[in-house]
C-alpha cells in the first residue's frame, strides 16, 4: 500500500490530472 501511495505522489508531482484519479481508483481496489 505504501508503494502505491508513493506512485500517486510521483504522478501528482508530474502533474498528470488524468492519471491521478485512475491511480486513486486502483489504490481503492487494492
Amino acid at each position: 500500500y505504501a508503494g502505491s501511495t508513493c506512485t500517486i505522489r510521483s504522478l501528482k508531482k508530474l502533474g498528470a490530472p488524468t492519471s491521478g484519479p485512475v491511480m486513486n481508483e486502483r489504490a481503492i481496489q487494492w
